[in-house]
């Protein structure tokens, strides 16, 4: 929501320079160059984003549907030496989610 209020009052120009800073922080984290190992996002990877690094999710907003297994399943990626995957998720129960898996996949 900040960056969209930032957005706002921008030129095209300015929009163009936070674009290209935002790509170039993600592939720096994403390649290892960054000097931190982790990247707050909200909305941005929940779909179509293939991180074969990313290990460990934090959910804090309630999830349902396609919606679910689209977040969740961005931990699925294969990875060398990578053998396990963790959510910590402070809004759902267990069952929600684990019914809503079976009834979307084939």
């Amino acid at each position: 929501m900040l960056l969209l209020n930032a957005l706002l009052g921008c030129a095209e120009a300015d929009i163009r320079l936070i674009h290209e800073y935002r790509t170039r922080l993600i592939s720096d984290v994403v390649t290892g160059k960054a000097p931190y190992r982790f990247l707050i996002v909200a909305d941005k990877f929940q779909t179509g984003y293939d991180e074969t690094l990313l290990h460990t999710m934090y959910v804090d907003k309630m999830l349902s549907g396609i919606k679910a297994v689209q977040t969740l399943s961005r931990l699925n990626r294969v990875y060398p030496l990578k053998t396990d995957t963790f959510v910590l998720d402070f809004m759902n129960d267990a069952d929600t989610i684990t019914m809503v898996f079976p009834s979307l996949t084939l």
